[in-house]
């Protein structure tokens, strides 16, 4: 393990991989955190899409956000799968509060 640390940060380098509950237990008390990747972990998922839309992250994801580039009318979206307007944060951050896992 290697640490770089300054009076205004710290990093950490693991020599070898770490569970997500051993980074959460390494981060302590935090709001929310946001996991990019892992899909086979059990958390709510949002993929993000520009221009067009990957069906391959239908099985994965609980919720996409587009931009108005996307005709969603060219796909068939599963109905479990709420869809976020990508520049409506404010409909994101209600989508995550309802949503998030709580892990403490």
């Amino acid at each position: 393990e290697v640490v770089i640390t300054s009076p205004s940060r710290t990093t950490l380098f693991s020599q070898r991989q770490k569970s997500l509950d051993e980074i959460i237990d390494m981060l302590g008390d935090f709001d929310f955190l946001l996991v990019e990747g892992l899909k086979t972990s059990p958390l709510p998922r949002i993929a993000i899409f520009r221009n067009k839309l990957d069906e391959n992250y239908f099985d994965c994801s609980d919720a996409i956000a587009v931009d108005e580039s996307v005709a969603l009318s060219d796909y068939d979206i599963p109905k479990n799968i709420a869809i976020l307007d990508l520049n409506n944060p404010e409909e994101i951050v209600l989508w995550i509060l309802k949503n998030a896992k709580k892990v403490k």
